[in-house]
């Protein structure tokens, strides 16, 4: 039997061996989606599912997260995303993705929204009016008709417009800002300051002044006014910081107060009037006794005055006459046309009295008094009505002595009325000195204060030139009352 020759057997087969794949880097583009809000104020970076990554038997990985995130970048920049891109916040999405797969998303990129700009304000103040208890009084006469401001008293406030702020998109374009709108230009009068700061405009009263208009136009302050009416119930008191010129009257009870000078171009009839300057009445000034009263700082002028007092810091002049009166000026007291009659009147002045006539037929009273202080004479006058009223008063109550007599009341009218007695005549003392002190220097009765009579002066009429008095007794021609120094008495020199 030949040998045959066998094969060696062949060895069992092994298990099969895995067969060696090289994972698949995922492309990330078609998961990156980068979306700029409607305003391009806004950049949102979104990355959708990534299904290859969660597909069966894939071999699909993420790139590292550096070069991811640096993909992304790139992607956001071509989207057209140029402002500062939110790096922080691209990494945290991209790591949230590449850990998971699942859809990530948030805001990549801010831009700035428009600052427009704020209109202008204007604000208007109104100057505060004297205010009245209504509750239990009406004042009708106290009407406000003018309104005065002090100086330096805000009137108005400009708050300036502003030009806004223009923003930027995340694509980095402008967005324009809208500028504020102005306010109209404000007309003012020369005594409204204006303050020019940088985001307001300030207008102030330059002066303590009258204010006129206040809108959102036109800011009027002055230093003078026309009242083209009477002063009554329509216009009630008035009070101005400045001048006044009434054309019309000022009615009975009613006052006028100002700061500078007064015009009335008809009358003052049972009123008050104080002006710090001079004081011009057409008409007469008169009313009933005690009821008008003038109180001026300069010059008062009048066509008539009767039954009023009349104060003033200068001279004191009437076209006309003086009935009834008391007048008392620093300077002249003087009446200025033909008739120039003074009757049942106290005239008293710092320098001189000329008048046509004083006194009358009828030897009316009239005294005449120059070269004292009026305002001594009028703090004295008002001594002695104190006096008597206090005499009046302890008259009423010791009167019934076999009444209820209260002591300690009658002791303590007593001692008020020692009082008033010692001031009384410690004023006259130092009046007389101040007189004689006055005089003390005039070489003749010409020279220094006087009285002139351009006329006649009746009988009842008492001249004082400082401290020395004279009662005329009879009927005297032109001329003029002075003082002689050496005979120490007033004399009368007859033009």
């Amino acid at each position: 039997m030949d040998d045959i020759e066998l094969e060696p057997a062949a060895e069992p087969a092994s298990e099969l061996e895995p067969e060696i794949t090289t994972p698949r880097v995922i492309a990330i583009a078609p998961y990156v989606r980068v979306e700029i809000a409607s305003d391009g104020l806004q950049a949102n970076l979104q990355l959708l599912v990534c299904t290859e990554r969660d597909a069966p038997e894939s071999t699909a990985i993420f790139p590292p997260l550096p070069e991811v995130c640096a993909q992304i970048m790139q992607m956001i920049q071509a989207a057209g995303v140029s402002e500062p891109i939110d790096v922080a916040a691209v990494q945290r999405i991209a790591a949230a993705w590449c850990e998971t797969g699942q859809p990530h998303e948030g805001v990549v990129a801010r831009g700035r929204a428009a600052e427009h700009g704020v209109s202008a304000s204007l604000k208007i103040f109104q100057p505060p009016q004297p205010s009245h208890d209504t509750a239990t009084a009406v004042h009708h006469r106290e009407r406000a008709y003018l309104s005065n401001v002090a100086k330096n008293f805000v009137l108005a406030e400009i708050t300036r417009a502003t030009a806004g702020r223009n923003g930027v998109q995340v694509t980095g374009d402008e967005i324009p800002a809208l500028a504020g709108a102005p306010v109209e230009d404000m007309a003012i009068s020369p005594l409204v300051a204006v303050d020019d700061r940088e985001f307001k405009i300030i207008y102030r009263a330059a002066a303590d002044a009258i204010l006129t208009e206040l809108t959102a136009r036109r800011i009027t302050v002055v230093d003078q006014i026309t009242i083209a009416r009477n002063i009554n119930y329509d216009t009630g008191n008035i009070e101005a910081w400045g001048a006044v010129t009434i054309q019309g009257s000022v009615e009975p009870n009613f006052s006028v107060r100002a700061r500078g000078d007064v015009t009335v171009q008809g009358g003052v009839e049972s009123a008050f009037v104080a002006t710090d300057g001079n004081l011009t009445v057409g008409g007469g000034i008169f009313g009933k006794s005690g009821t008008t009263e003038i109180q001026c700082g300069n010059n008062c002028t009048a066509r008539f005055v009767e039954n009023a007092q009349i104060t003033a810091g200068g001279s004191i002049t009437v076209q006309d006459s003086i009935v009834n009166s008391r007048l008392y000026a620093n300077t002249t007291i003087q009446t200025t046309e033909r008739r120039g009659v003074v009757l049942t009147s106290h005239l008293v002045s710092g320098v001189a009295v000329l008048a046509n006539v004083y006194g009358s037929t009828a030897e009316l009273p009239v005294t005449a008094v120059t070269g004292s202080d009026p305002q001594t004479w009028l703090q004295l006058e008002r001594f002695r009505r104190e006096l008597r009223f206090l005499r009046r008063q302890m008259m009423k109550g010791l009167a019934p002595l076999h009444g209820n007599i209260r002591p300690a009341w009658a002791r303590g009218l007593q001692d008020r009325n020692a009082k008033r007695r010692r001031m009384g005549s410690i004023i006259e003392r130092i009046t007389h000195r101040r007189e004689k002190n006055m005089l003390s220097n005039l070489a003749d009765g010409t020279a220094g204060p006087r009285i002139v009579a351009h006329r006649n002066v009746f009988p009842k009429t008492h001249v004082q030139i400082g401290p020395f008095k004279f009662f005329v007794e009879d009927n005297l021609r032109a001329g003029i009352f002075g003082v002689d120094l050496s005979l120490g008495k007033i004399v009368w020199r007859s033009k």
